[in-house]
């Protein structure tokens, strides 16, 4: 099997398929010896945060000297950014042996009458598989939808169950309510292990979760936002001293500040647990993190940068970092969402501190038309267009930028790679 025909028949299987539970997922795991047992895992779940606290947690556990895995959704550019060990993407040898060696699992599993598995539940497989081959100290795992049904949520040698902001979304899945949504993603804590929840969110998920906390008998700790103080910010990076210890962050916006704090904890917690984990390698772990496509800047003159937040919880965090770091500098945005996402609120907050709104579309089946979103866009920006064509809408936007403004294109993770590729190109 080459890689190329590997990483076709994982993403030619459903998704998330119709059929929630752990049941097969635990069947497939049980066949391969379960390597979730295997493995020192740091959990985590939320709506918003936490493939950027999963990245700084991974990170700060390579820079204490662990052999660390790390387990991400979705990935942006290269679809083996779902599963990387010590900051490596895995080897396409290396996947395509993990494909392998999961088939026969699989069609063992139909002949005894279950579905097969989903896109999610292979990948998730395959991780913990090659995870536990490598011998990892740690695999930070951050789960997909939810937490109680998560698939990820096999695993039973948790050391921290992480919890980042949540809020509305997926409620379908996971229920009405920010309530009902804190109590699914409080199924990932695990009977005595540490347990960190990012601060600021409703009082309704802070009591669920102290709930959750207690029942498990897991201790609890929320960071101090009142700790923090911010030394310096810009568009692309913040410095802050928190605890007495100097932080660089080189994810941008005042969430990833949070988000930073969460990580803290969580290291600060595993080195409570016995682990050695200094403040230096917190510090040092902190400042090398990187996430593709969370406000990343990839040029300057003008400065263009991506993020692919899509939903209202993610929109809202983007807008309070341009409200606070743009300082006056004309906003030329690059647009395209889901039709089954927000958009009409998403896209007037986005447009609202926009001066040019170029709509988009990422060509996914879910994409919401381009014309639609400039529809509402020009309700709030005099000065606003569509493109069909992401490349296109980049290349429209850089025509009419000027070297002082901000080129920012977002709405949708989708929209990351075609425009990364349109800027390499300009």
């Amino acid at each position: 099997m080459t890689y190329e025909e590997a990483l076709q028949r994982i993403q030619n299987t459903v998704t998330f398929g119709a059929k929630p539970g752990l049941r097969r997922i635990r069947a497939l795991a049980q066949r391969m010896g379960n390597p979730q047992n295997r493995l020192r895992v740091v959990h985590i779940t939320g709506t918003n945060g936490k493939g950027s606290t999963a990245a700084m947690t991974a990170a700060v556990l390579r820079a204490a000297g662990y052999r660390v895995g790390l387990f991400v959704s979705p990935y942006v550019d290269d679809f083996r950014e779902r599963i990387q060990l010590d900051g490596q993407l895995i080897p396409k040898e290396d996947l395509t042996a993990e494909v392998e060696n999961l088939l026969p699992h699989i069609d063992a599993l139909r002949e005894q009458g279950f579905h097969h598995p989903t896109q999610f539940e292979m990948e998730t497989a395959m991780a913990f598989s090659y995870f536990a081959r490598k011998h990892c100290d740690f695999a930070v795992i951050e789960a997909g939808v939810g937490g109680t049904g998560d698939c990820t949520n096999i695993v039973t040698t948790t050391e921290a169950a992480v919890l980042t902001s949540i809020s509305l979304d997926h409620t379908a899945a996971l229920g009405p309510t920010v309530a009902a949504i804190a109590a699914e993603k409080s199924g990932i804590i695990k009977p005595g292990c540490a347990v960190v929840l990012t601060p600021h969110q409703p009082e309704e998920v802070m009591q669920v979760v102290r709930d959750a906390a207690a029942r498990q008998n897991a201790g609890l700790t929320i960071p101090d936002m009142d700790a923090v103080e911010v030394l310096s910010r810009s568009l692309t990076e913040s410095q802050i001293r928190y605890r007495g210890v100097d932080l660089r962050i080189p994810l941008a916006g005042e969430y990833q500040i949070r988000n930073a704090v969460t990580a803290f904890e969580v290291c600060r917690g595993l080195a409570a647990r016995g682990y050695h984990v200094t403040d230096a390698a917190i510090a040092a772990g902190i400042a090398a993190a990187y996430m593709p496509g969370r406000f990343e800047r990839v040029k300057d003159a003008p400065l263009c940068v991506l993020d692919g937040g899509h939903n209202p919880g993610a929109i809202d965090a983007l807008c309070r970092n341009l409200d606070e770091t743009l300082n006056g500098r004309r906003l030329i945005v690059v647009m395209g969402m889901f039709a089954d996402k927000d958009y009409t609120g998403c896209v007037g907050k986005v447009a609202d501190r926009a001066q040019v709104f170029i709509a988009t579309s990422s060509g996914q089946p879910r994409s919401q038309e381009a014309r639609t979103l400039a529809e509402i866009a020009r309700r709030h920006c005099g000065e606003a267009y569509w493109n069909a064509e992401v490349g296109a809408a980049v290349r429209q936007a850089m025509a009419l930028a000027k070297p002082d403004d901000v080129v920012l294109v977002c709405g949708s993770i989708y929209n990351i790679a075609p425009a990364r590729a349109a800027f390499r190109a300009i």
